[in-house]
């Protein structure tokens, strides 16, 4: 018999196990980040966990429902739905976001998710590139990134926020002062992943991301950019190649914010 439970910290290495038999780089570090910002649940038969998914509240309002993994010999049976569907309790009435597989898609349109954009993973080792002018590397003010976070995702991440600021290298850029664009990079599966990338346009979002590249010469990058990013292109020649992606989800679909505050990459595909 299975059962679904709330996840307990000693699930730590059983969720290793099943997030790296599909092939997800998450070390303990960031599965440790997940589960001290979410709730989640575990899918257990025999006293063995075969399956997770967590929902990670955005405040009152918003919320992603993120790490959804079956163990492999356990699939085709509903577990998956069943542990989507707990999550989805845990949110409540919260609005809800989500990166869906190819093989997930069939699920996630069953319980009422819709498709809102498309997600591009670019990762490889960074070219030697030379550093833009006017970027800043002073780490912003949280109150002012929570602020341009919110104006670009319309969900209020302040707690995913304070951790990243407290273990990230960070880019931005001000206009007389006030913070119009930031872009952090932060270690990540022996290398770094950049993001979020948050600025008005595709040009400036390219030269604070060119900047986190060009201190790294030759370190393994990753970064979830929006597909219809502009700069993929100089991804590419700076390295990182087209790697995969993801459907971005969301019920109900979210009206588009009304700001120039733009998010051009992700936080991680778990968090958006």
């Amino acid at each position: 018999m299975t059962t679904i439970r709330p996840y307990r910290p000693d699930d730590l290495p059983a969720a290793l196990r099943l997030s790296g038999a599909v092939g997800w780089p998450h070390g303990a570090a960031e599965w440790r980040l997940v589960t001290s910002l979410s709730d989640g649940v575990v899918a257990e038969r025999d006293g063995a966990v075969i399956g997770t998914a967590f929902c990670t509240p955005f405040g009152a309002d918003a919320a992603a429902i993120n790490m959804v993994v079956v163990d492999s010999a356990a699939r085709g049976a509903g577990l998956g739905r069943r542990l989507v569907e707990a999550a989805i309790g845990i949110a409540g009435p919260r609005r809800l976001r989500l990166v869906a597989t190819e093989m997930g898609l069939p699920l996630y349109r069953r319980l009422g998710f819709e498709t809102v954009g498309h997600v591009a993973k670019h990762e490889g080792i960074a070219a030697p590139l030379t550093v833009p002018h006017g970027i800043e590397t002073t780490p912003p003010d949280l109150d002012d990134l929570v602020a341009l976070d919110r104006a670009a995702t319309g969900a209020d991440r302040g707690d995913l926020l304070r951790h990243l600021l407290a273990v990230a290298d960070c880019a931005t850029l001000r206009d007389g002062g006030r913070l119009t664009g930031v872009a952090l990079s932060r270690p990540f599966a022996g290398g770094h992943v950049i993001g979020p990338v948050l600025a008005p346009k595709s040009p400036s979002a390219w030269q604070l991301i060119r900047h986190h590249l060009a201190m790294r010469p030759g370190e393994h990058i990753r970064i979830d950019c929006v597909a219809t990013a502009p700069f993929r292109g100089e991804l590419e020649c700076a390295g990182l190649a087209h790697t995969g992606g993801g459907v971005e989800m969301a019920k109900p679909v979210p009206p588009t914010p009304a700001s120039p505050a733009t998010r051009h990459a992700l936080v991680a595909q778990a968090f958006g």
